[in-house]
């Protein structure tokens, strides 16, 4: 967790952590995916492990308000200028502190009550009570690798029809994970997607509360 003051997340002792303010939250979140397939069937085969780190101050940063903190990792909205994804400036630190144990995703909670995330090796989020179903959507991207399903947006140019590129990364590789792009939320639409099989497209239906720039989708 980042954003947790030592009232918050207390590291005295494993219970004094457990039912701190953050041990609280990251069992109820550990509670969602366990409640969700597939990881529900393999409950048996999952370990989860909270980690106390104490920040000076509580909250996140919020770059487009002028408001900083002072926390563990940096955790911070509006990575790439989109309010809603979030992010930790430090995430060495997080690998760091999270190596003492063998683990195939951080999930790491930034203390603020409004909607966001990302998924990601470092997968972020926040104490909104959207944190549920934004941790199991983002999981599909972090563990499963599937892809968004967006609404399109409205082009620029009104003589333009096309979908948005999918744009790759300064290296030139292609995205880890397709961006699906639909015009609507049209029932026919969602059908026919989820009609597909995996080898004929990677997609994820699950969508989030629409965020400040009312996408329908997180990142």
């Amino acid at each position: 967790g980042d954003g947790f003051t030592e009232d918050e997340a207390s590291i005295q002792d494993a219970d004094a952590l457990r039912t701190s303010a953050f041990g609280q939250r990251a069992t109820t979140l550990m509670n969602a995916v366990l409640a969700a397939e597939p990881y529900r069937a393999m409950a048996d085969r999952l370990n989860f492990w909270i980690v106390g780190t104490p920040s000076r101050e509580s909250g996140a940063d919020k770059p487009a308000s002028g408001i900083s903190r002072d926390t563990f990792y940096d955790g911070t909205y509006y990575t790439t200028c989109l309010q809603r994804l979030v992010s930790v400036r430090n995430p060495l630190l997080a690998l760091e502190m999270a190596s003492e144990t063998p683990f195939d995703q951080i999930v790491m909670v930034l203390n603020d009550t409004e909607h966001g995330g990302a998924g990601g090796p470092i997968l972020t989020l926040t104490t909104s009570s959207t944190a549920p179903d934004v941790l199991i959507h983002e999981l599909g991207h972090s563990l499963g690798g599937l892809a968004d399903s967006y609404f399109f947006l409205p082009a620029r140019d009104p003589h333009e029809t096309a979908p948005p590129p999918i744009v790759s990364s300064p290296s030139g590789a292609p995205p880890r994970t397709p961006v699906i792009v639909t015009r609507s939320a049209d029932q026919q639409v969602m059908d026919a997607c989820s009609g597909m099989t995996p080898a004929q497209t990677r997609v994820s239906l699950l969508t989030n509360p629409p965020g400040p720039n009312n996408l329908p989708s997180d990142p």
